[in-house]
């Protein structure tokens, strides 16, 4: 079995760890996903509407896989989909905080 799955199909489709249960809290990756998938966007475009360098692609990727969401990040993504860079975080904060509860520690 695999350790990994893929968060989305088709173009937008990249490798994630699998969850370990199905009530786990939602990375802001998942949310990035529906946004894309709502207006058609390829991972490419989104780094374009943040006005980031192609090369950037890698490390959007890996923040829609869980990598922390970084504040000039949250600004970025709020420039690109017409939100707060603030909903961004508050996503952030609470993943991190229901992490670290599933694994026992404080946050």
């Amino acid at each position: 079995m695999s350790n990994y799955t893929a968060v989305a199909r088709g173009p937008l489709a990249v490798p994630c760890p699998a969850p370990a249960d199905k009530h786990r809290a939602h990375m802001p990756g998942s949310y990035i996903l529906d946004e894309l998938a709502e207006r058609g966007w390829t991972v490419q475009r989104l780094t374009a509407e943040m006005g980031l360098p192609k090369w950037r692609v890698d490390y959007v990727k890996r923040v829609i896989c869980g990598s922390p969401l970084t504040p000039e990040f949250a600004g970025q993504l709020s420039q690109a989909f017409g939100t707060s860079a603030t909903l961004w975080l508050n996503l952030e904060k609470a993943y991190r905080k229901a992490v670290a509860k599933a694994c026992g520690v404080s946050a």
